[in-house]
């Protein structure tokens, strides 16, 4: 049986929220709902049963974060826009000495920021700084590892997305407005904006899938992430053109819970190709509900943070603070699969001539 650690959930009214707080109940841990809202938090934790903390708290607000943070040990960061919100708490963090997570997805310059600001900060305080915690950031980024380290240097890593049944939360569909137009790339070995203009292209998915026209200079996450574990000359990321069409429809009047019954239909499909002269290894993950994967992978990380001997900190990519394959093997009681193959010579065989 688990002590019981007080985890801070900043967000926990929120969709993601809700679910995360609900995934550290379930593992013995006790969630201090946190937000900038007291009413919906107390809806939260009327719902959740029991007696759970609530704490209406605003993140402009550096002395109110640092009361809320005295007993915990991390500090779970839900609350998009991640541009508004994450360098506050994970600054509230560092002072209050705790673990600082979030689940920032596509907010690159957040994320940037983060990795690179706040890891001196961090080491000092002695806790981790793990932005990218969630569906996006931590399955690409893992899967990349796995697929790419017998390999590098790489000449080049895709990363390529394709999602069906997409339904944006309101916190999703705020960060998708703050980004029109900013994106970063990895290309000569090194993070570049992007240009204005997007590119598309067709890439192979696995089977049952196939060829996909896909848009390129999606921005993910792991473009900031994977090269601080990964040595790579470039990393493409790519978005199915399928899926963006999806979720730009316009959207039709449902309730919450229609809402909430689509989202946990989703399905994603994440593949991963590195290639190294004339080799290359490919990698594909598999699940459903891409927001509900984010709250056991969220909390799977407070629990290997908290474990004994526990050592990595600083400013830190998923790979870099847990291992790999350790860590997605812990994610297939939520329908989650993986694969690795074998890497192959691409290399045209000459045929041998005849006498």
């Amino acid at each position: 049986m688990k002590s019981l650690a007080r985890i801070a959930v900043y967000g926990a009214a929120g969709y993601t929220g809700r679910q995360v707080a609900e995934e550290l109940l379930r593992r013995g841990y006790t969630p201090v709902l946190a937000g900038r809202n007291e009413r919906a938090l107390r809806a939260v934790a009327h719902a959740l049963g029991g007696e759970i903390e609530v704490c209406e708290v605003q993140i402009d607000q550096p002395q109110a974060l640092g009361k809320l943070l005295v007993g915990c040990q991390v500090l779970i960061n839900c609350a998009g826009p991640f541009g508004v919100t994450a360098e506050p708490l994970a600054a509230a963090a560092i002072k209050a000495g705790v673990h600082y997570l979030d689940i920032a997805a596509t907010e690159q310059r957040t994320i940037q920021t983060l990795l690179e600001g706040f890891d001196a900060p961090a080491r000092s305080a002695g806790v981790a700084v793990v932005p990218a915690m969630g569906f996006f950031g931590t399955l690409g980024d893992m899967l990349a590892h796995l697929v790419g380290t017998a390999l590098a240097p790489l000449d080049k890593l895709t990363v390529a997305y394709a999602i069906e049944g997409w339904v944006f939360t309101a916190g999703s569909r705020q960060t998708q407005q703050r980004l029109q137009g900013e994106h970063f790339v990895y290309k000569h070995g090194r993070v570049v904006q992007g240009s204005g203009e997007r590119s598309f292209s067709t890439f192979s998915f696995p089977a049952p899938i196939g060829p996909l026209k896909v848009m390129e200079g999606y921005p993910l996450g792991e473009i900031l992430t994977i090269p601080r574990h990964l040595q790579t000359q470039q990393i493409e990321a790519l978005m199915a053109v399928a899926t963006l069409q999806e979720i730009n429809k316009p959207e039709l009047p449902q309730s919450e819970a229609v809402a909430a019954d689509l989202r946990s239909r989703s399905s994603f499909t994440i593949a991963v190709q590195a290639a190294a002269g004339s080799q290359e290894c490919f990698g594909v993950a598999r699940g459903v509900d891409i927001y509900g994967i984010t709250a056991p992978i969220i909390v799977e990380a407070v629990q290997r943070l908290l474990a004994p001997g526990a050592g990595r900190v600083g400013a830190l990519a998923p790979s870099e603070a847990f291992e790999s394959a350790l860590f997605l093997d812990t994610l297939q009681p939520w329908d989650f699969s993986y694969n690795i193959s074998p890497c192959q010579d691409t290399a045209p065989v000459e045929s041998e001539g005849r006498l």
